[in-house]
């Protein structure tokens, strides 16, 4: 996965994917892509799947509720889409991707608004959870992922508990 956030004109956007020094195209299985470019932004990512971004975790993020409607829109128009970044639920048929799932903060005073993934799991029904620096800044970072993933299914397995009581 390259998760990039590619966010340009498809043009821009097929020349980022294909060229370059990365030359993303040639072993990336699925990128990460805003949707901001509209409908055909999209189209230069035939051959791999795409998550797009809908929505962000920071507070006053420009994602509103109206952004997110048109962003899904695009997403669900290309079948190569297989989900969707966001902190609001999206159509069944598309995996979410919650970011700003985080188990010691609520927040980094620069906007990140964090969730704990019991919340991520019960009310929005994610698929899966982004942590970034709940590891990447701990103090062993190969235990915070342990301990990311363990609480992570934990927090997955009660909400089918309580999804199963509820149905």
């Amino acid at each position: 996965m390259e998760d990039r956030k590619f966010a340009d004109i498809g043009n821009t956007q097929e020349l980022q994917f294909t060229s370059g020094v990365f030359k993303i195209t040639d072993w990336a299985d699925f990128v990460t892509s805003q949707v901001i470019g509209g409908f055909e932004s999209l189209d230069c990512f035939k051959n791999v799947g795409v998550v797009a971004i809908v929505g962000m975790s920071s507070k006053g993020a420009l994602t509103t509720a109206s952004y997110r409607e048109e962003a899904l829109k695009v997403a669900v128009s290309h079948p190569n889409v297989i989900g969707g970044v966001s902190q609001n639920k999206i159509p069944e048929d598309l995996l979410l991707f919650t970011p700003g799932v985080n188990l010691a903060d609520s927040g980094d005073g620069k906007g990140q608004q964090y969730n704990t993934p019991e919340h991520v799991f019960k009310t929005l029904h994610t698929d899966f959870i982004i942590v970034g620096r709940g590891i990447y800044k701990s103090e062993d970072p190969e235990a915070a992922a342990v301990t990311y993933k363990n609480e992570g299914w934990n927090a997955y397995i009660n909400s089918l508990v309580k999804k199963a009581i509820q149905d």
